[in-house]
């Protein structure tokens, strides 16, 4: 599986490479893999928790923060 990458446009950094990373929480006491868009540099870039990086890509290829999206 590819890591979807992009381009994020932050209002204070400008242009900031942004990539999928998964991370794992309890949804009804079971422990799932969850996926969300962060910074390169760790900072976060989206609040939006996705359940396949191909939703994630698929949203973000809407969304004029981000550009340059690649699943």
């Amino acid at each position: 599986m590819n890591t979807p990458t992009a381009t994020f446009h932050d209002i204070w950094a400008g242009p900031v490479p942004a990539h999928v990373v998964a991370f794992k929480t309890t949804r009804k006491g079971e422990r799932v893999v969850r996926y969300r868009w962060q910074r390169v540099d760790g900072n976060h870039c989206c609040s939006v928790v996705y359940l396949t990086p191909a939703a994630a890509a698929a949203a973000k290829r809407r969304d004029a923060r981000f550009s340059n999206v690649v699943a």
